[in-house]
């Protein structure tokens, strides 16, 4: 029966905020005893004059408090996306000026996109996959990363000693190994973006 879950959700969001029967009446101008019995199931009377005041007081979706799980605007609310933009790999690193398009992310350190070019990653990269990188943090050993060489590459860090390895996973194109110091990390693969249109 809804109510009975109601009930709970109504009561376990009151004491998540730290309030007590006394205060959320008050806030939501209703009597004590309205408040008790809603968190007891006693009464059916929670109608929208009610709920979306009670909600807001006790900082719920309306929709989360009355059926269990939150409305989609909630949901995406909650969701820590953000929007990286799209860039080629010869714009990493550079001043673009430019107007890019964007894409959305859940990353939490991303800070730019690149449609992949080449076959040297595949099979796990596919031609024209979009990968979202971050610029911020070093690499690790087994990172993907998108590094300056003779040319700007795609490739899996490996790190030995001083000794660094960027290897394709493809296997016709060879390991390219250089002094740790010289390799010039320009991002490191935090996400693979799935059927983007």
């Amino acid at each position: 029966m809804v109510i009975t879950k109601l009930a709970k959700r109504i009561k376990i969001a009151r004491e998540k905020e730290g309030m007590s029967r006394n205060e959320l009446s008050k806030l939501i101008d209703v009597s004590r005893a309205a408040i008790s019995q809603w968190e007891s199931g006693a009464t059916t009377d929670l109608k929208a004059r009610y709920l979306f005041p009670l909600a807001k007081a006790l900082k719920i979706d309306p929709m989360e408090l009355y059926w269990g799980t939150p409305s989609i605007p909630e949901q995406l609310r909650n969701t820590p996306m953000k929007f990286v933009p799209l860039l080629s790999y010869a714009e990493v690193g550079e001043k673009v000026k430019d107007e890019k398009p964007l894409i959305p992310t859940t990353a939490e350190n991303a800070s730019f996109a690149v449609k992949i070019t080449g076959d040297a990653m595949s099979p796990k990269f596919e031609p024209d996959a979009v990968v979202i990188f971050d610029a911020t943090s070093p690499p690790e050993s087994g990172n993907c990363i998108l590094a300056q060489t003779a040319n700007r590459v795609f490739r899996q860090y490996q790190k030995e000693g001083g000794v660094v390895s960027l290897t394709a996973f493809n296997e016709k194109y060879p390991t390219i190994q250089m002094e740790e110091k010289e390799l010039e990390c320009l991002g490191v693969a935090v996400q693979k973006v799935e059927n983007l249109v």
